[in-house]
């Protein structure tokens, strides 16, 4: 994945993928608490909304006003490097999402709301990403709060890689409770 036309398609293709997901759980399963200290489903999923959010709001502001955004000198790195960069990190110290990008265990989140601004993101996203031309995704940075200074088409490579982590991890705690 790495022409905008292919991140296009692997970001729509991995909304279905959680969509689908989303729809075929049962609230009280998304709710119910897998193990102590874990999140949720439907919390995991609030933190993929979360970071996700920021993305489609990145690409609807346009190459114009986040080209303006302060650069540092880098390589530009493939779909793979950030994704090993990514893992590297996830293995090697303990990553607690910034407080914008979680929700308090304690509330429970509507599910059809969560699949509805799920998909709305998703639009928003896919309508964002229109207003970038492939020299644009090369051209502007932005920050994330552990891999640092990433040009916009690396920020669409991990939201890729993030939401296919985080949709595993759903998977594997659905499971689970199934199996209960």
């Amino acid at each position: 994945m790495n022409s905008k036309e292919e991140i296009s398609r692997g970001l729509t293709t991995m909304w279905e993928e959680v969509s689908q997901f989303a729809a075929s759980l049962h609230p009280d399963v998304a709710h119910f608490p897998v193990a102590p200290g874990k999140w949720t489903i439907s919390r995991e999923f609030d933190h993929i909304i979360l970071s996700a959010e920021p993305i489609a709001k990145m690409l609807h502001a346009g190459p114009e006003q986040i080209g303006q955004l302060p650069k540092v000198e880098k390589e530009h790195q493939s779909y793979q490097t950030i994704k090993d960069t990514y893992y590297h990190v996830l293995g090697s110290q303990t990553v607690n999402a910034p407080a914008r990008f979680r929700t308090d265990d304690a509330e429970k989140s509507d599910w059809d709301f969560q699949q509805q601004n799920w998909a709305k993101i998703g639009l928003g996203i896919q309508a964002g990403l229109d207003k970038w031309t492939e020299q644009d995704l090369d051209s502007a940075q932005v920050q994330h709060p552990v891999l640092k200074h990433l040009w916009v088409r690396e920020m669409l490579f991990f939201t890729h890689i993030h939401t296919l982590h985080h949709v595993t991890s759903m998977k594997g705690k659905a499971r689970i409770v199934s199996a209960l």
